[in-house]
């Protein structure tokens, strides 16, 4: 695959126009906003298995950026450097922490995510907006070369012999997301996430109660 650069960070804020008005994005806000996991159904759809159904078998392990899963936060550091941004923002999971990086490929600018759930990788994020279809393809073709892929063109999603899966998504947005396939972790994440999904009906239940008390 081809080599990547690191790029250099955002300036401090970002100024954009308004009707005239001036006003500021902080980094923050800018980074807490791609976190892959703060879309509520994503998150709860996170560990199900046919999240496509175009799914084909790779010979190669998958790995997200050089990092294997299962790599600690202080992994990542020693070897990506300091992180573009680290999540300040509670996350619904416990022990739930995110680095974000800026990179360069093809010349387009990317953001990864890596998500640790107790200082274990489980899931990988990269991230290109706004580029054209020919960028796309040869983001996506590099990465098909890499995973020994013959079908030209193809997406979905790509397992290897430890269940490791990387999803390979087009559109508006191109994102490329990659899961562990360790069943230790995969069931600690499964079980934070059903506890999130009973709080959420029973939330569903008490407003739907108070509704009918009031008519």
């Amino acid at each position: 695959m081809q080599s990547f650069t690191m790029n250099s960070l955002f300036g401090g804020l970002f100024i954009f126009r308004n009707k005239g008005q001036r006003y500021k994005v902080s980094k923050s806000d800018f980074y807490e906003g791609k976190n892959f996991l703060a879309n509520q159904s994503r998150l709860l759809n996170l560990t199900k298995d046919l999240r496509n159904t175009n799914q084909i078998s790779t010979d190669k392990s998958i790995r997200f950026y050089g990092m294997n899963f299962g790599q600690t936060t202080r992994d990542a550091v020693q070897h990506l450097g300091k992180p573009n941004y680290i999540s300040r923002k509670k996350s619904a999971l416990k022990n739930h922490k995110i680095l974000f990086y800026r990179i360069t490929v093809c010349n387009v600018n990317c953001v990864l995510q890596f998500h640790f759930l107790k200082d274990q990788f489980f899931l990988g994020v990269i991230e290109v907006k706004n580029t054209s279809t020919k960028i796309h393809k040869e983001i996506t073709d590099l990465v098909r070369k890499k995973y020994f892929v013959e079908q030209e063109d193809w997406v979905g999603i790509l397992k290897d012999s430890e269940n490791n899966t990387l999803e390979i998504k087009e559109g508006m947005i191109q994102r490329m997301t990659y899961l562990t396939g360790d069943q230790t972790l995969r069931n600690e994440i499964q079980s934070q996430i059903e506890k999130i999904r009973v709080l959420k009906e029973k939330h569903g239940q008490l407003n739907h109660d108070m509704i009918l008390k009031m008519i």
